[in-house]
């Protein structure tokens, strides 16, 4: 249905519309039914329905509590009893609402009653409540009630109580008082609660009236559309009349069309490439294209008119393609490569693949379309792929490495015979993957991560690993594999060499073993070189010189005793590896570097003695600088006499 339009019914509440019972001593009506509404007996006396009616008044406006009926929008329908203590009329625009016509203390409850009597289908009463008129308490109960009607609307009797409490005694007052205050306290409780889900609802309430309103403003829009909708279907029946002239004229075109169509098909079928024969009911050629007449070199005077099985040497005489073609004259059924492979007289062998379905062909004419697919040279290159296939089989099978070909699902779909022999488990199983049981556990975890990587990726990866031999040894193995792409690029899967490199990895590990036993040795030899050097008495350092340019710019400490880094008040491991310049700079700028660089030139060693005043303390140091292997070894010891030093 389109939204333009809608479909109103008439809403069936009668019940809905408010009455109202203001005076009950009128003689004329009766108080408990609707008004308007014709009396049951309308022939009985009427002394008899004064009575009646004296009778309802009286016990309607002293006997019966008041009450009113509502709706869900608490607009009140009818009126029952006294309401006067609880109802009263706001001055202004007239209005029968419920909330706008109770006492203002009764209004928050009377809301309360009727949502939960609404939501719960069942009478929900409040007592408890208090009104004031004209300066005296009333004690109130109210009680909402759901009335089931034969119209959807809901209604609810909403019954007033006015409570009649005892009074009460001067000593029993702070007993009263404590459960007023107890009362008081739960009905707080319970308008908290009633006050969460009312402020909910409303929340929600105001969201479908704004949705309401906009359905309004909308259906307006719809009405005045239809308005102009009913103004054009007028003009559209008009030109309606003058669309049914043209469609005669349409109609002959259409035929003209079909026509040109047929004659196109006829084009291409004498065009295709394929060889193409449209057979009859009875399987007599009634047409074939030039591609039958080049491909089987038949002419058309021997062709068209014959039995199909009657055609050349009666090659087409196959009894399961007479089944076929029968099946589709009859059943309408098709047929879609059927093989045949036959040996013509002069052009040989020919593979065809034959397709046949029922056509209908100009002035309802039914044919049958056969069509015939030469693969000839389709099945030549499958013949030549298999051959060459078995050629690589027989090549990685005679190979003495192992060879693996994965496919695109990093699945192993071959596995050369050296492979199997070597795992010595069935081709199958271990092209379900059941090769990685065979790796090393400390090697499988980080191969199978490479392994996974390098598919996502299609990149070449090599990885050494230890493979279980059919003996139960484990062997070191050098993986290499890179991936296989078709003609056209589509990645095809990965192909995979494996050679034993279990001598190679054995020699390096064990020479990787030997390197750091001799590494630890010389660390030792080292420690104990320091160590005699240290027990020397004399500061002793070794400088390495620092050519550049084919000159010597600066000397590295290499090596020193702790009486040389006493001497220079720092610890050795901050002296070693640093240059000269930087240790002295003071002396390095008097005349040490000449010194040093003149030694390392000539290879003349130097021996000097030196007086340093100390207060309190003559000293005598005698310092010798040797030129050893493109460096200077330094040495510097107190010469001072024994009772100077």
């Amino acid at each position: 249905m389109e939204k333009n339009y809608k479909i109103y019914v008439r809403k069936n509440d009668v019940t809905s519309r408010p009455t109202f019972e203001m005076n009950p001593r009128m003689p004329e009506a009766d108080p408990m039914e609707e008004p308007n509404r014709t009396p049951k007996n309308p022939k009985a006396d009427p002394a008899s329905r004064d009575l009646d009616t004296v009778v309802d008044t009286l016990l309607l406006s002293q006997y019966v509590p008041a009450s009113v009926v509502v709706n869900q929008d608490l607009d009140i329908l009818q009126f029952r009893g006294s309401t006067g203590l609880f109802l009263e009329p706001l001055p202004g625009k007239a209005s029968l609402n419920l909330l706008k016509m109770a006492r203002p203390s009764l209004l928050f409850e009377l809301r309360n009653t009727v949502h939960k009597a609404h939501k719960s289908g069942e009478p929900i009463r409040k007592t408890g409540l208090e009104i004031k008129v004209k300066s005296k308490t009333h004690q109130v109960a109210i009680e909402a009630v759901p009335l089931k009607t034969a119209t959807e609307e809901r209604l609810f009797l909403i019954i007033f109580e006015e409570v009649t409490t005892p009074a009460l005694q001067e000593s029993g007052k702070t007993g009263v008082r404590v459960r007023r205050i107890k009362q008081l306290e739960e009905e707080l409780a319970t308008l908290r609660e009633d006050l969460h889900s009312i402020i909910e609802e409303q929340e929600a309430n105001n969201e479908e009236l704004q949705s309401a309103n906009e359905e309004i403003i909308s259906s307006n829009e719809e009405l005045q559309s239809i308005n102009e909708e009913l103004e054009t279907s007028k003009e559209e029946i008009e030109s309606a009349n003058e669309e049914l002239q043209t469609i005669n004229q349409e109609l002959q075109q259409r035929n003209d069309q079909l026509t040109e169509a047929y004659a196109f098909a006829e084009d291409i079928f004498s065009t295709i490439r394929e060889a193409t024969l449209v057979l009859n009911s009875d399987l007599r050629v009634m047409s074939a294209n030039q591609a039958f007449y080049t491909i089987f070199r038949v002419r058309p005077e021997a062709t068209e008119g014959r039995l199909l099985y009657e055609l050349g040497n009666r090659q087409w005489d196959i009894p399961q393609l007479r089944n076929m073609l029968d099946a589709v004259v009859q059943e309408d059924a098709q047929f879609q490569g059927f093989e045949v492979a036959h040996n013509f007289p002069e052009i040989g062998e020919k593979v065809m693949y034959l397709n046949a379905r029922k056509v209908v062909r100009q002035h309802s004419q039914e044919a049958i379309l056969v069509a015939i697919e030469d693969i000839t040279e389709h099945r030549q290159v499958q013949r030549m792929l298999s051959e060459q296939e078995a050629w690589f089989h027989t090549i990685v099978d005679s190979a003495p490495t192992l060879i693996w070909v994965a496919g695109p699902d990093a699945r192993y779909k071959y596995l050369n015979t050296a492979w199997t022999a070597y795992a010595g488990h069935p081709p199958k199983e271990e092209r379900l993957h059941g090769w990685t049981a065979d790796i090393h556990s400390d090697d499988r975890e980080a191969y199978l991560a490479i392994y996974r990587k390098s598919f996502e990726e299609r990149l070449p990866f090599s990885f050494e690993y230890r493979l279980r031999r059919n003996d139960g040894e484990y062997r070191w193995m050098q993986e290499k594999a890179s991936p296989l792409f078709k003609p056209d690029g589509t990645f095809n899967g990965y192909l995979g060499t494996c050679t034993d490199v279990h001598l190679q990895k054995t020699l390096t590990q064990e020479l990787d073993l030997r390197v750091q036993e001799r590494t630890r040795e010389v660390q030792k030899t080292a420690e104990s070189l320091q160590a005699v050097l240290n027990s020397s008495p004399a500061s002793i350092a070794y400088f390495k010189a620092i050519p550049e340019s084919n000159d010597i710019t600066d000397f590295t400490l290499v090596v020193c005793n702790q009486n040389f880094a006493t001497l220079n008040n720092q610890p050795v491991s901050q002296m070693q590896g640093r240059q000269a310049s930087q240790l002295f700079p003071n002396q390095w700028s008097a005349g040490m570097f000449d010194r040093f660089k003149q030694v390392v030139e000539t290879g003349e060693p130097v021996y000097e003695e030196q007086q340093n005043s100390i207060p309190d303390t003559d000293r005598w140091w005698g310092s010798s600088i040797i030129k050893y292997d493109g460096g200077l070894v330094v040495t510097r010891l107190n010469v001072s006499g024994p009772g100077e030093g």
